[in-house]
Parts: structure tokens; sequence; C-alpha cells
């Protein structure tokens, strides 16, 4: 899992984390146990998708991982409106690459799951589908462009990867109980 320490990361981490599922979380920096579950199935493991294919792993690691990993959960992102463009593109773009380029060197991979926005529609008005990609109107901020950059990455690598994009919204906290995480939005 990237984005492992997110809003959404985390909440995916618990539930894997409950059904006894072994978890990889690739994380920047240290995480304390009130950010990720603390449990047996759940790894931390220090990377960044930033770095390219290597994920800032070591060659040792990365070796580990791609004998074992099955599925490939992709919600790091920078979800900042308004980075530079530039700077969005490194995590959102180019750090999918990173992600999809170590997912071809895993033999037993079963899944990739791309984590993405409803806000890749841009300033496009009308009917906008499950397969369309807006900038033809332009971009509000740098995040709608750089995700919808992403999925043209994606969209690429799906005829070589078995890969599902997932479109959310604003995710400001957990429907059920009212828990808010962040209050950014």
């Amino acid at each position: 899992v990237t984005g492992g320490t997110g809003t959404l990361g985390r909440a995916l981490v618990a539930r894997f984390a409950a059904d006894d599922a072994a978890v990889v979380v690739l994380t920047r920096g240290q995480t304390s146990a009130d950010v990720l579950p603390v449990c047996p199935s759940v790894t931390r493991l220090r990377g960044d998708v930033r770095v390219g294919g290597s994920l800032g792993v070591t060659r040792a690691e990365r070796g580990e991982l791609t004998a074992t990993v099955t599925d490939v959960v992709h919600c790091a992102a920078e979800t900042t409106f308004n980075r530079p463009l530039d700077e969005a593109r490194t995590v959102n773009v180019e750090g999918t690459r990173a992600i999809l380029e170590f997912a071809r060197d895993c033999p037993r991979l079963e899944r990739v799951a791309c984590f993405s926005t409803v806000y890749v529609a841009g300033r496009a008005t009308g009917c906008f589908g499950e397969c369309d990609i807006g900038g033809e109107d332009g971009f509000v901020n740098s995040y709608e462009q750089s995700k919808a950059e992403m999925e043209a990455v994606v969209r690429d690598a799906m005829p070589d990867l078995p890969i599902a994009l997932y479109r959310l919204s604003t995710i400001i906290g957990e429907s059920r109980t009212g828990c808010v995480s962040g209050f950014n939005a």
C-alpha cells in the first residue's frame, strides 16, 4: 500500500489488517502507532514513490517484495491544490509510473488498484464518463491536472497489468462514525 498514512490509505490498511491480510505499507518516514495499526500483519517499509522504480528501498527489500506481492494498492498522492504543477506531477504521475514499473516485476501479481479523483474532469461540463479525462476546457488547479495525467499513464498500462482505477471525491472522514481525521477541506 502506498499512501498508507493518508486518510484513505489508513482506512484501507486498517480493513486489510482486520482481515489478517499481510500488508506492507510503503512510507516516507517514521509512522506512529496512532497512524497505522500495530499488528503482526502490517509491516512498515521506508521508501518513496518519488525516486522511481526502486521505490527508495534496498535491492534486497525490493526483491523480496516483488517475489511475494499479489496486490498493489496505490493511494499515494500530492493532494494540495496549490502545489506547483511539477511538484504535483512528481508524486501523482511519476510516482504512479514507479509503482506500475514495480508491479510489472511481480510474478504473483493479481491486482493493482490505483486511486484517482472525480476532479480529473477539470473544467469540463455536462456528461463525463468513466473513460473521459478532462483538459480540453482546462483544469482548476495542479492537483486536477496531475491526476488526469496520472490516469493517462494508468490507462496506458491497463493492457499489461490487472488494473482497476477508482475515482473518488473529497474524503473528509468516516461516514458511519462521523470521525474526521483532518480538518483541511
